[in-house]
């Protein structure tokens, strides 16, 4: 499995304790991963606008104090600089959720990760992904992983 060593990634999402399983288990996956943390909607869109830091995609939880996910969603995609950066939606199982994340240009959903092994099993599933690909065909089957 090809994986995306050397790779910068924002996670993004309110929650410190979130931040802290995430950059753990995604060391684990794979050490050379960089991640930047945004807690804010704001903070993320900073990161991007500034040029802070210039990712390979995105991890936004569904679940944002003060600018929600979705309308975080829909500026990063309205801008053309960001429109084919892939962001990766986690949050609960609603459908309409899952529907209006896909709607609004996010390249994948998942559910959040309670344990370890499901944190590698979305890893997995995005970081041997052809983006590239992916995103051209936007596929509605494969928009939701399945943990």
């Amino acid at each position: 499995m090809k994986k995306a060593s050397a790779q910068k990634i924002i996670y993004c999402d309110s929650r410190d304790k979130n931040h802290a399983i995430f950059g753990t288990e995604l060391k684990r996956f794979d050490p050379a991963i960089k991640v930047s943390h945004a807690y804010s909607c704001e903070e993320l869109l900073y990161m991007l606008y500034k040029h802070t830091i210039s990712p390979f995609l995105i991890f936004m939880s569904t679940d944002l104090e003060r600018k929600n996910s979705i309308a975080c969603l829909k500026e990063i995609k309205s801008n053309d600089s960001f429109r084919y950066l892939p962001v990766i939606m986690l949050g609960i199982n609603d459908m309409g959720l899952i529907k209006e994340c896909y709607e609004n240009g996010a390249a994948f959903y998942a559910l959040k990760p309670s344990d370890e092994k499901e944190y590698q099993n979305i890893f997995k599933k995005v970081f041997s992904r052809n983006w590239k690909e992916d995103l051209e065909k936007s596929n509605k089957e494969k928009f939701v992983i399945r943990i």
